[in-house]
C-alpha cells in the first residue's frame, strides 16, 4: 500500500531539525517520543500521527509545514480526476487509482476499434509513460498490481504497432510487455503477449520465429480458450508459410474446435478477449482456409 502520509515528511523534519540544530535526542526528549521513533521519522520508515506531527511543528515553530505533510490530501473520485491526481502525486497513487486506469485501457481498446491505431496511439503513449512512472514509484502489493496494469497497456501498444505498420513501435512495447508480465507473473498474459510477438515476426517475413514463439504462447499455462483457439488459427496459417500443408490442415481443425469451446466458455475472460466473438472466429477460420487454398 501507498503511504499516508507525503513522502516528503521525513526529509522535511530532518531540514527543519537540523537548522533548528537540535538533535534527534533533545528533539525527542521535547516531543514525548523515543531518538529511535523520530530516527524512523526521517528515514521514512513510520508514519506520523496528527498528534505528533502537531508536537514536532511547534518544537520546530514549522508553522504547520509537517501537519499538511502528515495529513493525506482528500481523494477525488472520479476516475480521471484520479488519474490526474496520479500524475502529480505518484507515491499517493491508490488501489482505486489502479481500477481507474484498467477503466481507461478498456475505453482506449473500444476507440481503436471505431478510430484506428494511428488515432489513439499519442494517447497511449501518453498513458504508459504514466503508468510506467508509478509502477517505478510503488512498492509491495501495489507495485505488483501497477506492473500489471503497464503490462496490459504495453501489450495493447504492441498491437496498435502492428495494425498501424509501426513495426519498431511494435517491437519496443511488446518486448517491454513481457518484462513487466514475467515480473507480474500473469500467465494468461505472458501468452498473449507472446503470441503478438509471434505476429509481429510473421509481419516482418520472419516465419522461424511465427512458428517458435506461436508454439511457446501455445505452452502457457492459464491460457484463455479464445486466445488458444486463435493460435492454432495464427500456428496453422504459419505451417503453410513453412510448407508443412498436413501439419497446417490438421491444426486449423484443431483451432476450430479450439474456438467452438471459446464460444461455449461461460467463464470469466481476461478483459482483452472483449472481441472474440463468433464474428471474430469465422473470420479466423476463413483466412486459414484461404490460406490452404480451401476457397469454398
Amino acid at each position: 500500500m501507498s503511504p499516508i502520509a507525503d513522502p516528503r515528511f521525513g526529509a522535511q523534519l530532518r531540514r527543519l531539525r537540523t537548522e533548528a540544530r537540535i538533535s534527534l535526542r533533545a528533539l525527542a526528549q521535547v516531543v514525548y517520543q523515543s531518538k529511535s521513533q523520530l530516527h524512523d521519522l526521517e528515514a521514512g520508515r513510520r508514519q506520523p500521527s496528527d498528534d505528533v506531527a502537531r508536537r514536532l511543528d511547534d518544537a520546530l515553530t514549522a508553522d504547520g509545514r509537517l501537519m499538511a505533510l502528515a495529513r493525506p490530501p482528500e481523494l477525488p473520485g472520479d476516475g480521471a480526476d484520479r488519474i490526474a491526481f496520479a500524475a502529480r502525486h505518484p507515491m499517493r497513487t491508490d488501489p482505486a487509482t489502479v481500477d481507474a486506469l484498467a477503466d481507461l485501457l478498456a475505453s482506449q481498446r473500444r476507440l481503436d476499434d471505431v478510430l484506428g491505431a494511428a488515432a489513439v496511439m499519442p494517447a497511449v503513449q501518453a498513458n504508459l509513460d504514466l503508468v510506467s512512472h508509478l509502477a517505478r514509484e510503488a512498492h509491495d502489493d501495489l507495485r505488483s498490481r501497477l506492473i500489471d496494469q503497464a503490462a496490459q497497456w504495453a501489450q495493447f501498444a504492441g498491437w496498435l504497432g502492428i495494425a498501424a505498420g509501426d513495426h519498431g513501435w511494435s517491437r519496443h512495447w511488446l518486448n517491454q510487455a513481457l518484462e513487466w508480465t514475467v515480473e507480474s507473473g500473469h500467465d494468461a498474459l505472458l501468452g498473449t503477449v507472446l503470441s503478438f510477438r509471434a505476429d509481429l515476426a510473421g509481419q516482418t517475413g520472419d516465419i522461424g520465429a511465427l512458428l517458435g514463439v506461436t508454439r511457446a504462447a501455445l505452452t502457457r499455462p492459464g491460457m484463455s480458450p479464445g486466445q488458444l483457439a486463435y493460435d492454432h488459427y495464427q500456428l496453422a496459417r504459419a505451417c503453410v508459410l513453412a510448407d508443412d500443408r498436413q501439419a497446417a490442415i490438421n491444426t486449423a481443425v484443431a483451432a476450430d474446435e479450439r474456438a467452438i469451446a471459446a464460444l461455449e466458455h461461460k467463464g470469466e475472460m481476461p478483459p482483452w478477449d472483449y472481441y472474440r466473438d463468433r464474428a471474430f472466429f469465422d473470420l479466423e477460420a476463413g483466412t486459414t482456409r484461404a490460406a490452404l487454398g480451401q476457397h469454398e
